[in-house]
């Protein structure tokens, strides 16, 4: 992954780096976005793993916890990132929750620790050379029958491949194409790999049925791989 200092130059002001993207209002639009994907990433595990209450989740790379205030149903949340000061904020806001630092190699944790591990838009951090390990680390602390759920920028979509050539902590990254990532996981301990592409629409216009439909078609601004441990 990208050295600590780099991420954390930006934790402060995440948010407003997105502001003038692709002409899209940041935080605004990146609030709207964060809880449309903690609403996704509910669902999946409440439909795959069943009462939220009872879900020990941890999050990849979660960087300052935005995310976290829409995950708190969660029966237990833990965050890792290489950023030691997006994990103070993280820790200052969500005192609830467990942070720890991570060198972007290992998992501070022992095997099957959890019933669900999610990492959102790092692995295009992570070098080519070392996903696969990325992904190993991943699977190996996910229990027999939990989840895997990695999200990414889709490499299919122009408007997030303008957003990601114009963000500033993305300089340099190669994107991820879908079936690269499913080839990948397919090597690890995981099974029934699936690719959902993800339509960041409002309710008035999306309505679940209609997002769940969409989820095949590869035109979405990102996408997710949903994986279970064998």
């Amino acid at each position: 992954m990208s050295s600590p200092p780099s991420f954390d130059e930006f934790a402060k002001d995440y948010a407003e780096s997105f502001r003038g993207l692709a002409g899209i209002p940041g935080k605004k639009w990146h609030d709207y976005v964060t809880r449309w994907r903690a609403d996704y990433l509910n669902r999946i595990a409440q439909e795959k793993l069943g009462n939220l209450t009872s879900i020990k989740a941890l999050d990849i790379g979660c960087g300052i916890g935005l995310s976290h205030a829409y995950l708190s149903s969660l029966g237990q949340l833990s965050g890792v990132d290489v950023s030691a000061v997006s994990l103070g904020i993280a820790q200052k806001q969500f005192p609830q929750f467990a942070y720890q630092l991570y060198d972007g190699k290992h998992l501070p944790y022992s095997d099957g620790a959890f019933d669900v591990t999610m990492a959102v838009c790092v692995l295009h951090h992570v070098e080519p050379s070392e996903r696969m390990s990325f992904l190993s680390e991943m699977s190996r602390v996910t229990r027999s029958g939990g989840l895997t759920v990695l999200v990414e920028h889709n490499p299919f979509n122009i408007v997030s491949q303008w957003i990601v050539a114009r963000c500033e902590f993305d300089v340099g990254v190669k994107l991820v194409y879908p079936r690269k990532l499913k080839s990948l996981w397919e090597k690890t301990s995981m099974c029934d790999v699936r690719v959902d592409f993800l339509w960041y629409a409002t309710p008035a216009l999306l309505n679940q049925r209609m997002e769940k439909l969409l989820r095949r078609i590869p035109l979405g601004l990102q996408y997710s791989t949903v994986a279970t441990k064998a």
